[in-house]
């Protein structure tokens, strides 16, 4: 498959994973950059999330987990790190309130007494 060819379904395949791990607003600022650096945003897409995530035998999980060891290893990252702390914690908010929503909430219930 010549390249023309590829870097659509690249860009497809690496947009859609963009948006599968940090949803609209991931998409919202791959799209601001394009419009400032186009080349940067192919790149990003194609080569980070389609290449590293597309064909990936790791999940979003794994992937985040080997990005935070990288930004610990790193050091002097504490910003970087409280942006994937606060984001776990609002994946798994809305985790929460939608297995409520769909009838399972596995807390105890309480008595009225």
């Amino acid at each position: 498959m010549n390249e023309d060819a590829r870097t659509p379904r690249q860009a497809a395949i690496g947009r859609h994973k963009a948006g599968s791990l940090a949803g609209p607003l991931m998409l919202d600022t791959l799209a601001k950059l394009a419009e400032i650096a186009p080349r940067l945003d192919r790149h990003l897409v194609e080569a980070g999330f389609s290449s590293m995530l597309g064909g990936s035998a790791i999940g979003y999980r794994e992937w985040a987990m080997l990005a935070l060891a990288t930004l610990i290893a790193i050091g002097d990252a504490g910003d970087q790190i409280e942006v994937y702390l606060s984001a776990a914690e609002l994946v798994a908010y809305r985790r929460r309130v939608d297995d409520i929503n769909a009838g399972h909430n596995d807390e105890p219930t309480r008595g009225n007494s």
